[in-house]
């Protein structure tokens, strides 16, 4: 089945998953955000968009100006309550998604900053 951007699928207990495109990477790359039955932002698999400390290649079906878009789009999940959500990369160690915000290189990339 092919999952749409935004698309929530229930996980039967209450919580869900949310799709969110981050092409980039390659063309179909997305990230997973699982959110508990209270709304809460628990956990982020970002797969090969992005690493604890660095991204994916793009040398593979994506672009870079697709990449810096869903970077974009993962920086501005950021809220007030959400730093403790603990973010799973396809490599590398987990990060809370505050330390990934305060401290991945690209995260203000090219002049621009979202935090």
């Amino acid at each position: 089945k092919t999952l749409i951007d935004n698309q929530k699928i229930d996980l039967g207990d209450g919580s869900q998953l949310v799709v969110i495109n981050t092409p980039g990477h390659t063309s179909g790359c997305i990230c997973l955000q699982l959110i508990d039955e209270t709304g809460k932002q628990i956990a982020l698999f970002t797969g090969d968009t992005i690493f604890a400390d660095s991204v994916g290649r793009t040398d593979l079906g994506g672009s870079e100006q697709e990449l810096l878009h869903s970077i974009t789009r993962i920086k501005n999940l950021r809220t007030e309550n959400n730093d403790d959500m603990v973010v799973y990369p396809g490599h590398g160690p987990s990060l809370t998604f505050g330390e990934l915000c305060r401290n991945h290189p690209w995260m203000n990339v090219r002049g621009t900053s979202f935090i």
